[in-house]
């Protein structure tokens, strides 16, 4: 099992990074975000699940950069932004998580990015899954603390406000033993980007 000890060395470290890279009087929030959309998608070819395609809210805050690339190159691998974040299941089955992670960010054109990150997270759901009615189960997803990542499209429709399409996946890549279904979920998300003013 996932040592569970992970989330309090998780969260010193970030806590840490943002101790050690933030300069005096540098704003350490960068960015708010919240959003609703789709969790638990089940693909084509997957088995039916109970918790399936449900709707959720999510809400992020996301920090300055960490500036490990002295030359101030947009878009570096070396200058990710910390996250933390949440997803709310609206519905009586649907699964709830809290996560925090790296986020980085590649600018495309014009107003136009991509964002990847990764992380970990804590749930909510069953840990075991069990048929509740035939051609139909309760997701099992193996552990309590899962990997997070994602990927999104988005665009700046102001110097302020952000808009981004996000596809995301918690799991445990097989490293807690058994169940190891996972959650796919697909989110609208509108950013608000502090002002350095």
């Amino acid at each position: 099992m996932i040592n569970s000890k992970l989330p309090l060395v998780f969260i010193a470290g970030f806590l840490y990074l943002i101790a050690n890279t933030a300069n005096a009087g540098e704003r350490i929030l960068d960015e708010i975000r919240f959003g609703g959309g789709i969790s638990d998608i089940v693909f084509q070819g997957q088995a039916s699940y109970y918790e399936y395609d449900r709707p959720s809210l999510n809400a992020e805050l996301l920090f300055s950069p960490l500036n490990f690339d002295y030359r101030d190159r947009p878009g570096s691998l070396l200058t990710p932004r910390i996250h933390i974040g949440g997803t709310l299941g609206l519905e009586n089955n649907g699964i709830s998580s809290l996560y925090s992670g790296l986020t980085w960010r590649f600018p495309i054109v014009s107003s136009i990015f991509v964002e990847a990150s990764l992380g970990a997270a804590i749930h909510n759901g069953k840990l075991t899954g069990t048929v509740i009615a035939p051609g139909l189960a309760r997701r099992g997803m193996g552990s309590r603390i899962l990997f997070r990542e994602s990927i999104a499209l988005g665009a700046s429709l102001t110097e302020n406000l952000n808009v981004i399409v996000e596809l995301s996946h918690i799991s445990h890549a097989g490293l807690a033993g058994g169940d190891n279904v996972g959650q796919t979920s697909a989110m609208i998300k509108f950013g608000w980007k502090l002002s350095d003013n």
